[in-house]
């Protein structure tokens, strides 16, 4: 079923550390939303037109704006999709190295416990 223009006026994402600002998403799909119902209404007007209707000197001016209207709208969600990849990418390195420095914290606190212990329990001289 095709996106009606409130589904993507009211789309919600889910909310990540660094992720984009809320307000500028919601702006960004009410003028894609806007866009799109633009041409869907044009479309639905060429439809219940006649076709005796539409004037000769149209030369496809409406599917034409129509097919602009959803290009520039194809371009504008890919740059958010790539923006949201970049992000996503620089989320999983952030998590990869908390990872590794969890790894080393927890490596260096069992060497300093070794360290302090010899087998019968004494404390090993610095």
């Amino acid at each position: 079923m095709p996106f009606q223009p409130e589904d993507i006026a009211c789309k919600q994402f889910l909310v990540r550390a660094r992720g984009y600002d809320r307000d500028e998403v919601a702006a960004f799909l009410r003028a894609v939303a806007a866009d799109y119902g633009a041409v869907l209404q044009a479309f639905e007007q060429a439809a219940a037109s006649p076709p005796e209707a539409v004037a000769p000197t149209n030369d496809g001016d409406t599917e034409r704006r129509a097919a602009d209207l959803l290009d520039t709208a194809a371009r504008r969600l890919e740059e958010v999709a790539e923006r949201e990849r970049r992000v996503l990418e620089s989320e999983m390195r952030v998590a990869n190295q908390l990872r590794a420095v969890r790894e080393a914290l927890e490596q260096a606190r069992v060497s300093v416990r070794h360290a302090r212990t010899v087998d019968d329990g004494e404390p090993v001289p610095a």
